[in-house]
């Protein structure tokens, strides 16, 4: 699918602002919540920008490498980058960069494409430039994404059906606002009001005025590692449009929806949904396949992450005294010191039966897992044959010893297969595996994967296959409860503290806290895995908050210190832990030490700093309040 290639440099800012949203929300989430969950089609959208995205440590960072060694008066007006990594410069008729300084060379015309510069991504040069800061993903032709330099065309008129427009300049803006090649971009819009995480995009009624102030910066000198690029995006016909020169400066672009095309020039002419036709100066014509980017979807996720939280429905109630405990310190938020907590979702039948599954088809009675659906862990009554496990680094045993010859892909069907135990239709399974990327005419890529994963993992003890065949198209594709995973041992005794007080509570939290070995996935980006990282880590911090609370209350104070430091192996920071932390210090006699663990939290979020826009999150209000309450004279 061209249109997902299409969107990989479009979606790499994208996407780390999801992520790092998503991670802020986890780490400053209350106690008993969870983060709201997404829509299916918002997790399938998500997975195909995070497959053609490309690796900020690697590609990325050399792509900015490379347009940083550009030299400031040469501006091409597009810039196309090929799946194996060569970079092209293409200038207008009318331009003449000179010869190619290193690492760029001369790419010579072949009849078909202009003269231009040519570099492989990983050469380096020296910096002589801030790069392209305007560069905007335009769509793919031929196996190459293509990128309009917008301070060099001046003005991109867009032409098409209006709300295809719209999207096209909302990717853009998304795409600018978010550059992790650029670095500092603003954009300015008369279109609607953006999200408060896009900072970057503003909204205004007088684009001219704000290119005259913009251009104002050029005409006093300021140099231009100094100067903000700035894009300004027309959202509706009837605007005037801010006159700009052409070629425009470096650091200033236009996009604006064009009802009569002009005769000649620049045009981005849509087509529909998925295609475009970009015309050149001097008549040319490119047909692109669109980037598959669509903002509303992006908007949504972002709302999303901002609603608040979600209460757990199985959270128990705070039954502080029963042990003969005393009340905690005022100031302390609501439940964060319950001992006990529980699987996530939706309380699920005794005992298994024949149900309709949420991906559609059905399956037949087994002990379900709760890592991506409302059902419980297992109860036990199986012995696990298979254990794949994902609370830490992504491992494999059957009858408790290594399971080898697991290829990349088998392996990533077999640990999406046991995460989701409910079952999901070939379809799902291969747009989840494959990321949206078509199967070629014949293929019968899914059928080979699970015939090979059905040969790896053999039969189970009544001698049927791990994996079982389907025997109708209704059918999903499922594991035989004899695999599971980690988590579901995590969430069964949960389930069972849950549903005990005291000593017990306390011993089945531990049991499920003993088996967290680090970041569920760690070192394996998946995006289908997202949600269930979140609900994991999500389930265990609090078990984790509330064993250590337990053993706090019973004066086991190492035991609730080693409880904490393993719960923050799931998500550092976590502000209920870290919270946790300070009540621990508190009652070891230690409030000389709150300080310093509130430093540590404030020191584990600047460890996750951006590097490309400075952005670091801070404690929440509740918690620095709480930290300053446990700091105040105990009168008792």
């Amino acid at each position: 699918m061209a249109g997902v290639a299409a969107s990989g440099l479009a979606a790499a800012g994208v996407l780390h602002l999801l992520h790092r949203r998503r991670r802020v929300a986890l780490q400053q989430r209350p106690f008993a919540t969870r983060l709201p969950t997404p829509a299916p089609e918002t997790i399938s959208h998500l997975g195909r920008l995070a497959a053609a995205a490309p690796h900020e440590d690697a590609t990325l960072d050399d792509l900015t490498d490379l347009l940083s060694s550009i030299p400031s008066a040469c501006q091409p007006a597009l810039v196309t980058v090929t799946g194996a990594g060569q970079v092209r410069l293409l200038f207008a008729d009318d331009d003449d960069p000179g010869a190619p300084v290193g690492p760029w060379r001369l790419h010579a015309s072949n009849g078909d494409q202009p003269v231009g510069w040519t570099a492989t991504l990983g050469a380096t040069g020296p910096r002589r430039s801030v790069g392209l800061p305007l560069l905007v993903t335009l769509g793919q032709t031929a196996g190459q994404a293509v990128l309009a330099n917008l301070a060099r065309l001046g003005h991109l008129p867009i032409s098409g059906p209006a709300h295809l427009a719209r999207r096209i300049m909302q990717a853009a803006a998304l795409e600018v606002a978010t550059s992790r090649t650029a670095g500092p971009v603003q954009v300015h819009t008369t279109g609607a009001a953006p999200h408060e995480a896009l900072d970057q995009i503003v909204r205004v009624d007088d684009l001219a005025g704000a290119a005259a102030v913009h251009l104002a910066e050029r005409e006093q000198g300021v140099i231009d590692e100094d100067r903000t690029a700035l894009l300004l995006i027309a959202a509706t016909d009837e605007e005037d449009l801010p006159p700009l020169a052409t070629p425009s400066d470096r650091f200033l672009g236009l996009l604006h929806r064009c009802v009569q095309p002009p005769p000649d020039g620049w045009l981005l002419a849509i087509a529909d949904q998925d295609a475009a036709t970009l015309h050149l100066p001097d008549g040319g014509l490119v047909t692109l396949d669109l980037p598959e980017l669509d903002p509303a979807i992006i908007h949504q996720e972002l709302a999303r992450l901002d609603r608040p939280r979600q209460t757990d429905p199985h959270a128990p109630p705070d039954d502080d005294g029963q042990d003969g405990s005393v009340s905690e310190p005022s100031g302390e938020p609501e439940d964060a010191h319950a001992a006990g907590s529980a699987a996530d979702g939706e309380a699920a039948a005794p005992h298994p039966t024949v149900r309709e599954s949420t991906t559609g088809g059905r399956i037949a009675p087994r002990h379900p897992a709760s890592a991506n659906s409302s059902a419980p862990g297992h109860t036990g009554d199986d012995e696990a044959i298979v254990e794949v496990r994902i609370l830490g680094p992504v491992e494999v045993f059957r009858d408790g010893e290594p399971l080898e010859g697991l290829s990349p892909l088998i392996l990533e069907l077999l640990v999406y297969l046991a995460t989701h135990r409910d079952g999901v239709t070939p379809e799902r399974l291969d747009d989840a595996i494959w990321a949206g990327q078509a199967a070629k005419p014949g293929s019968q890529r899914l059928r080979a994967a699970l015939t090979k994963l059905r040969d790896t993992l053999g039969p189970g003890p009544d001698g049927e296959p791990l994996l079982p065949r389907r025997r109708s198209k209704s059918d999903l594709v499922h594991l035989a409860a004899h695999v599971r995973t980690d988590l579901d041992a995590a969430v069964h005794q949960l389930e069972q503290a849950h549903a005990t007080n005291g000593d017990d509570r306390l011993l089945h939290l531990d049991r499920a806290i003993a088996l967290v070995r680090g970041e569920p996935f760690q070192g394996w980006p998946r995006s289908w895995a997202s949600e269930i990282t979140s609900r994991a880590i999500s389930q265990l911090q609090d078990a984790a908050a509330a064993a250590a609370a337990g053993h706090r209350r019973r004066g086991e104070h190492d035991e609730a210190e080693a409880t904490i430091r393993t719960g923050l192996q799931l998500c550092d920071p976590s502000e209920i832990l870290y919270l946790e932390w300070a009540r621990l210090e508190a009652a070891r006699g230690r409030r000389d030490q709150i300080p310093r663990i509130l430093q540590r939290l404030n020191d584990a979020y600047n460890s996750h700093a951006d590097d490309v826009t400075g952005w670091v999150a801070t404690p929440t209000r509740e918690t620095r309040q709480a930290f300053a309450a446990l700091l105040e004279p105990d009168d008792s």
